[in-house]
């Protein structure tokens, strides 16, 4: 909902920074006509390495970006990331415009790389995560960039960004994003998961009010948008976040998405004195066989009753619904339709289900022949 800035790349450019090396962002999101702008950019910067972030259904506009990058700076390292990189690693680094890569969270091993490049050394071999080719073949370095501690990431650089572009329709001001955890352990048919984010690493409860008060104190900031795949799931940590929070005294408003089955009256009550306005679900369907099929590990019944928890306590509510998951029946959307009108969410938001890449969802429609096989490879490689 509305336009949140890019969390992921301003926790990156904050390690560049310590690191030492100057650091642009161009958000293409909130620039919106972005080809002319972006070369203005690149004129004007004339950076030496130009980090493009990736997801699968914007691979074409990435590579696209790339390629106004090698016109203008031809003599320019590309370095591509995000979550594409976990599925596609080397078939995106053959592409001539993309010299490198990083698979997994790369906030330390890019600023390593940063290094051998600034050293002119070329033991790239020895960087977790990196993606880098020869004239005769890709290598993806074994493990991916994971970081157990969170505490030793710095706050987001949010100072190399307009933020007045980020606004959301049910939030007042100026929006920020940030997360208390990282990684989700459940396994929903038409979400891609690498096992190893499958591992929930929280932050300290010190940490993340030490950096809440940052971004009041540097940024005014006064609505967050909490990004965390289930914000509730260990409830003390949770509940002890909240009495922290609301203990400081900032008269914050926030909203996160969470799970039906990690909030309960006590973990309601908390976030509603702690500021939440909002808690965004992923409900996804009103009957409980298809529920079965997603591999969502809930039921209609719980649905329900996390709508009337927030209701009573007057915590907002979206409800985020798939339509069309296998064995669906046009009689089956009609109740999901007619069950979301039941719990009465303020907001529902409905999505068709899609195959995206590495997904069960996908593995089941290639066995059923209801896409190609390499249908993303395809679309990849044009």
């Amino acid at each position: 909902i509305g336009l949140v800035p890019p969390l992921n790349l301003c926790c990156l450019a904050a390690e560049v920074e310590r690191a030492g090396f100057p650091v642009s962002i161009f958000d293409c999101e909130a620039r919106g006509n972005f080809e002319e702008p972006i070369e203005k950019f690149l004129i004007e910067k004339k950076p030496d390495v130009v980090g493009i972030s990736i997801i699968t259904t914007n691979f074409r506009g990435a590579l696209y970006t790339a390629k106004i990058v090698r016109q203008v700076l031809p003599e320019a390292t590309i370095v591509c990331g995000g979550t594409h990189m976990m599925i596609f690693p080397r078939e995106t680094v053959s592409f001539p415009e993309f010299d490198f890569g990083f698979v997994g969270e790369a906030e330390k091993p890019f600023t390593e790389f940063l290094e051998l490049l600034q050293n002119e050394k070329e033991d790239f071999f020895r960087i977790p995560g990196l993606v880098w080719k020869t004239e005769q073949k890709v290598t993806v370095n074994e493990p991916p960039g994971f970081n157990q501690d969170l505490d030793v990431l710095l706050f987001p650089a949010y100072h190399l960004l307009d933020l007045a572009c980020y606004k959301m329709p049910n939030a007042k001001g100026n929006v920020v994003s940030l997360f208390l955890s990282r990684g989700c352990p459940f396994s929903c048919g038409f979400c891609y998961r690498n096992p190893q984010l499958q591992k929930v690493r929280f932050k300290s409860v010190e940490r993340i009010i030490q950096e809440i008060g940052f971004m009041v104190e540097k940024h005014n900031i006064r609505s967050i948008n909490f990004v965390d795949e289930t914000i509730s799931l260990k409830k003390s940590y949770f509940l002890d976040f909240c009495d922290r929070l609301e203990s400081k005294g900032w008269r914050l408003e926030w909203q996160s998405p969470t799970r039906v089955t990690s909030i309960d009256e006590d973990i309601v009550r908390a976030a509603k004195k702690a500021g939440c306005h909002t808690f965004r679900f992923g409900i996804e369907s009103g009957r409980d066989e298809i529920l079965k099929k997603i591999n969502k590990g809930i039921n209609i019944k719980q649905s329900e009753e996390a709508i009337r928890l927030c209701r009573k306590h007057g915590i907002k509510t979206v409800a985020y619904f798939i339509i069309g998951y296998l064995d669906e029946t046009e009689d089956t959307v009609k109740q999901t339709i007619a069950f979301a009108k039941s719990i009465r969410p303020d907001y529902a938001a409905f999505f068709p289900a899609t195959p995206m890449p590495g997904t069960q969802l996908a593995k089941e429609c290639e066995e059923r022949r209801l896409i190609p096989k390499d249908y993303w490879l395809d679309f990849l490689l044009g």
